[in-house]
């Protein structure tokens, strides 16, 4: 697929695993008929996000998200469509480290909280370094596209309007989301 793929944003029901219906809602149970993957990603359309998972399927999605660092997906194996939408537990910081890959144009790198430590002299006591080359997870050109569509304004307004809180008056790229039951909203930027 690519940024101009066009997916359908209308109620569609879908077959889970354990062969029951599952017809994903958008946040604002607003449907916007055909969309592009860059406008459908940019405002967050909970829809199309589910039909592009069934798409590629469930276990390549948990797979890229392991080598991003989201590894807590993983280790649960009754997950199902509904993952792409908040359905899968995972922990904030997995999450931003795999968002990271976009930033760094396709390259994992492992979160560091102290990156030195000196005593009241000024000696070093701890310096961190790198422990090995960082792996790549996906084409650079790919991470371009993601942060590309992701900090596209234009494209966001079918999910959050005209000059929204994501607009912070340079480029910035945001990927919202919620949880089932609306408990949990959270940003993840760059």
């Amino acid at each position: 697929w690519t940024p101009a793929t066009m997916i359908l944003d209308v109620r569609t029901p879908f077959v889970t695993r354990r062969l029951e219906s599952y017809t994903p809602l958008n946040y604002g149970l607003v449907e916007h008929g055909p969309v592009s993957a860059r406008a459908a990603l940019a405002s967050s359309l909970n829809i199309p996000a589910v039909v592009a998972l069934d798409h590629a399927g469930i276990g390549a999605m948990v797979d890229l998200a392991a080598d991003a660092g989201l590894t807590t997906l993983a280790q649960n194996t009754d997950l199902d469509l509904a993952v792409t939408l908040g359905g899968g537990e995972v922990r904030l910081l997995d999450l931003t480290q795999a968002y990271s890959i976009f930033a760094n144009g396709g390259v994992r790198v492992e979160p560091s909280f102290i990156l030195r430590v000196e005593d009241a002299a000024g000696n070093v006591l701890y310096q961190w370094r790198e422990r090995a080359a960082p792996p790549r997870v996906i084409d650079e050109r790919l991470a371009w596209l993601i942060t590309d569509m992701l900090s596209d304004d234009e494209a966001r307004i079918m999910g959050f309007g005209r000059n929204s809180a994501l607009n912070i008056g340079r480029p910035a790229a945001a990927k919202t989301g919620t949880t089932t039951d609306y408990r949990d909203n959270w940003i993840v930027g760059y």
